[in-house]
């Protein structure tokens, strides 16, 4: 108590001798300075990277950069080449009839075949009938004997008139050649349901694959949900996001509405998806 009392004794003694001093002083008017500072934004950082992790990219939309730039490990373009744009791990996609026998890059490794054959063409698909396509397949098949090819990529939100993924998957098995099943490497398929919903899905795909005895690669080849993305590095599914920009003239909504980049950069989308897995 005595140290508190003193303490309060010399404070008193400073205000007052301050009091002294500057009384009959005119306090100075407040001055206001404007001052511009530089604006800085901040870097994202480096992209985290998976062997897994890839992105579509719409032929004339994205640039190189944007695939470094996300970190993804692959990428692929629905088309057989990666032209205009060089950038490692292409993934060449036989997307409909018409490109079979067009030359592949690289001339080995994945290739994808036919886009939701199980949908229609003015919605992205291929439209291809499963009889149709196993009958298609030995050309596939001889025009690329050193790639490892997937089974078509399944729409799996079924579209009017159309079978769905399962009944598809079943007549083209059936309608295959002993010949033609062996040189089926993995399984592909497009999912935009919720979470919990392409979690099922996914592992329905591989389910009916591993009772067939194609135990390869799962290919998730368009989705947009970043919550999705650290249960499909559980269970080894690769994956690309649906997509990387916009191309001109379509309207960001819907399934294009979650582009990675747009004019200004790195979109919400973007810098969740490159934070990830």
């Amino acid at each position: 108590m005595k140290m508190v009392a003193k303490r309060l004794y010399l404070l008193l003694v400073l205000a007052g001798a301050l009091a002294v001093a500057t009384a009959g002083v005119a306090a100075e008017p407040t001055r206001i300075h404007t001052v511009f500072l530089p604006v800085v934004r901040s870097s994202p950082g480096q992209a985290a990277s998976s062997p897994r992790k890839g992105v579509g990219v719409e032929v004339g939309a994205a640039v190189a950069q944007d695939i470094r730039d996300i970190g993804a490990a692959w990428w692929h373009n629905w088309y057989v080449s990666p032209d205009p744009i060089d950038v490692p791990g292409f993934v060449p996609t036989v997307g409909i009839p018409e490109y079979i026998g067009r030359p592949a890059t690289p001339e080995a490794g994945w290739l994808l075949t036919f886009n939701e054959p199980n949908g229609p063409r003015d919605e992205g698909g291929s439209d291809v009938a499963p009889q149709e396509a196993a009958a298609l397949w030995p050309e596939i098949m001889a025009a690329y004997p050193a790639h490892d090819l997937l089974a078509p990529t399944m729409r799996t939100q079924t579209a009017y008139g159309y079978l769905d993924w399962r009944q598809w998957l079943d007549r083209w098995w059936a309608a295959l050649s002993p010949a033609g099943r062996a040189r089926v490497a993995g399984l592909s398929l497009n999912c935009y349901a919720e979470t919990a919903d392409c979690q099922a899905i996914v592992a329905a795909v591989r389910q009916w694959g591993q009772e067939r005895g194609v135990t390869g690669p799962v290919v998730l080849k368009e989705f947009f949900d970043p919550e999705l993305v650290p249960w499909l590095e559980a269970q080894n599914v690769y994956y690309a996001w649906f997509l990387a920009r916009v191309p001109d003239g379509i309207t960001p909504t819907s399934v294009w509405g979650r582009p990675l980049f747009d004019e200004d950069g790195l979109t919400p989308w973007g810098h969740a998806y490159r934070r990830l897995p």
